[in-house]
Formats: structure tokens, sequence, C-alpha cells
């Protein structure tokens, strides 16, 4: 039976249990504590220094430290070897906070309202038509006359009093809307998520009892290489109602995108590199939630998790394949090949987010490896 040994990280006193022969770098991500390494813990870049105040390690020594720094218990994190317990200190300069990195959201407000107007007069000349729309349709109830299926009172309604065709009710759509049709007096509120390519149908994700128009919620997420950026908006004003960001939880793995590759490319890697930026989104979104009052003047006026219908992210190509699971090997190696550069709607849900299932989830295509959605969504946002 493997014994294993207690780690203390100064100074935030966190503790873990790790086996003998644990990297310190690898203990500190357990407890879920920065390091800071460039290299990912390749064991090149020197960054990871960390002071060993309590105990002894194997290895951690390189010619990134001095013999001064060595004797003063300074180690490097990614090749000392835990062989018992330990009291290790994470200097500021190896944490999060000794960098000059902020994840303060800038102001932005007027810009997102210009843009708004921008959407509203191109709606308005028939040149743009939003993604995801929330619509109020009225309907005839059935009757000996007209007892069509309740699907295709619906489907018909939108053709009649919207124009849309080819239109397709999702699996949740259909098991509701027989009770929601009458709840509202067939009063409903029908949203509808629209292709990114024409050759696609339109869906049905959700419907609602009442005319819940005003009450349409998306979320725009901006997932950096270091920092995760959000914000939440009224989709029909444009208006941005929080804005959040926080610190991508890859970054303990590596500063740059060919450091995320190399670590993806590990047994089980793909699969915590996704768990982190994941988990780093849904943060957001619950803080968005948090502090977000919708554009009424009732600061009770919440708003709920359910009532967002879209959240559209933008990455670098790189950060796209990890958020989405995807094999990011080949962007790096000649000829640059990523696996997808287009994506279609997903499940907000079905991603791993902390959604409600009919929210759509829309990525930015990319270029190529190195020409990714972050640049795409700058181009349209320009």
């Amino acid at each position: 039976m493997t014994t294993e040994h207690t780690i203390t990280f100064l100074p935030s006193n966190r503790k873990v249990a790790v086996a003998p022969g644990t990297s310190l770098i690898k203990a500190a991500r357990d407890a879920g504590l920065h390091i800071n390494a460039s290299c990912g813990g390749a064991g090149v870049c020197g960054k990871c220094r960390v002071i060993v105040e309590q105990g002894e390690v194997e290895g951690g020594r390189s010619e990134k430290l001095s013999a001064a720094d060595y004797a003063a218990g300074y180690r490097q994190a990614c090749v000392a070897l835990v062989t018992g317990d330990l009291t290790v200190r994470i200097p500021q300069e190896s944490g999060i906070s000794g960098g000059v990195l902020s994840t303060a959201v800038p102001e932005k407000r007027h810009r997102a309202r210009m843009h708004a107007f921008a959407m509203d007069s191109l709606k308005q000349e028939g040149i743009f038509e939003p993604p995801v729309e929330k619509i109020c349709l009225e309907l005839n109830p059935p009757s000996p006359e007209d007892n069509r299926a309740d699907a295709g009172r619906l489907i018909q309604g939108l053709a009649d009093q919207y124009n849309l065709h080819h239109m397709v009710a999702s699996l949740p759509v259909l098991r509701k809307v027989r009770r929601v049709m009458r709840e509202g007096d067939f009063l409903v509120t029908v949203t509808v998520g629209r292709p990114v390519n024409e050759k696609f149908k339109t869906y049905i994700v959700n419907i609602q009892p009442g005319c819940w128009r005003s009450r349409n919620f998306g979320l725009a997420i901006d997932i950096g290489t270091t920092t995760v950026y959000g914000q939440l908006l009224d989709l029909n004003s444009g208006i941005v109602l929080a804005e959040e960001g926080d610190y991508n939880g890859q970054i303990s793995y590596g500063e740059d995108v060919i450091s995320r590759i190399m670590y993806a490319e590990k047994p089980h890697g793909l699969a915590k590199m996704n768990e982190l930026v994941v988990s780093t989104i849904n943060g957001i979104i619950k803080r968005l939630l948090e502090r977000a009052v919708p554009n009424t003047g009732r600061p009770t006026d919440r708003i709920s998790v359910d009532e967002i219908n879209s959240i559209t992210i933008a990455a670098n190509t790189t950060m796209t394949h990890l958020f989405l699971n995807l094999e990011p090997d080949n962007i790096r190696r000649a000829p640059y090949v990523p696996v997808s550069t287009f994506f279609p709607p997903f499940r907000a849900s079905e991603l791993g987010l902390d959604l409600p299932p009919h929210a759509l989830a829309l990525m930015f295509p990319a270029v190529s490896s190195y020409v990714g959605g972050d640049i795409v969504a700058g181009v349209m946002g320009s």
C-alpha cells in the first residue's frame, strides 16, 4: 500500500495528500494552486521556483537556480519530487499575483450599445437576422374544422405570421408543446435557432406559455490563452447587463498554445484541458447571473439561468479545440491541420456548460490553425 505525503503550500496554507514521486508542480495543481510554468512543466523555463521550508525533496535543482538560491531552499517545482511531508512556499513571482495579468473587464458598454443600434438597423434593412430569437405567436385553438396536430399548428403559425419556413421542432419542444399551448391559451413564445449555413434547417428550440419576448438574454464569451472574459446581454437591446473575467484554468499547464497542445497529447491530457476551461466558463456564468439586473429599473427582477437562450464563444483555433474536446495535435505539426474550422450550433449543456437544454452554443469559425475564431469575431465586431 502506497503511503501518501501531506504537502502544505504557503501562503495559502492549503494542504494536499500526494503519492511519493509526485512533482511539486503537480501537487500544487492537485491543490488548485497555480505555479508559473510557461513550458508547461517540461523543466526548461525555470519559472516554477518554490521554496521548500520544511522537509526534503528529490531533485529540483537546475541551471536556472544559483548556488545561493539553492542553499536558501529554492527548488524548481516541475523537477522536484515528493519523498515525505513538506511545507512549500510559492513566492509572489511564481504565482498569479506576481504577474502583470489582469482579469478586469474593459469598459465597453457604450460600444455594446452602438453595436446593438447597428444590428437593429441592419435587421430593419433585412441584412441581419439574429441567430437566436424569441417570437410571440398567437394561434387559433383546435376546432372540429381544424384539428391539426399541435406541432403542425405551431409551424404553420410561424410561416403565416413571420414568413418562417423549413422549421423543425426539437424533441424537448415536442414533449411540452401540448401543455404549453393550453397553459398560455394558445399565446406562446417560441425561441428559434437559425442555421449558420443556409443548407441547414431552422430549429424551434424552446416554447413558453404567454408572451416573453422581452425576457431574451444571451452570453458572450472570449476564451483567451491567459484569461476568459464574459458578458451577459439583453438580446433585444444589446445592452450589457454584467461583465466578468477570470484566469483560464489551463495556465498552470503552460502559458502558450504549443504547451497546451503538448499537454493535451499526454494520456488524459485533453480531458483535463477541456475540464479546466469549461470549469472556468461555468464560474464566470455563475457570477454573471449573480450580478446581472435586467434593464427594468427593478433590482429584484433577477435573471434566471433558464432565461439564457444562447452563448456565443470566440477563441483561437487551439482554445476552440480544447473547449470542444477535439484533438489539437496536428495544429502544431506541418502542414498545420486543425480538426475543423467550422462548427454547427451545439446544445450548450452537451458541452458541459451549466445552461438549460434549450440554450444554443454558437462557436465562431476559424480560418486556419493560427487564424482563429477570435480574429474572425474581431473582424465582425469592427
